[in-house]
């Protein structure tokens, strides 16, 4: 039998060798997709998820929160971190998968 790569005559060792290390190609490839197929893909991947887009709500509320209280620069400040500090707590809740 003639190898299309390199232009030689196997032997019938060379032969099994490749015949063994295609089928353990094969098994390899055949776990790998039972466990992509197992864990690759989660529940309701690929549809939107609002709770990720709330922060476009935080955003228009610091604004108007430093817009708002000019004339009172404590209570601006005050509710400016408050809105920053749900903003941050709302964030490190999203990463930990609490929602």
């Amino acid at each position: 039998m003639e190898d299309i790569n390199r232009g030689k005559v196997l032997t019938p060792e060379e032969r099994e060798a490749r015949a063994k290390l295609k089928s353990h190609f094969r098994a390899q490839q055949q776990r790998s997709n039972q466990i992509q197929t197992l864990y690759g893909q989660r529940e309701g991947a690929g549809e939107l998820n609002l709770i990720y887009m709330s922060p476009l709500l935080f955003m228009p509320a610091l604004l108007v929160s430093r817009l708002a209280f000019r004339k009172n620069p404590r209570l601006g400040d005050k509710v400016f971190k408050a809105t920053l500090g749900v903003g941050v707590a709302h964030g490190l809740a999203c990463i930990a998968g609490f929602y």
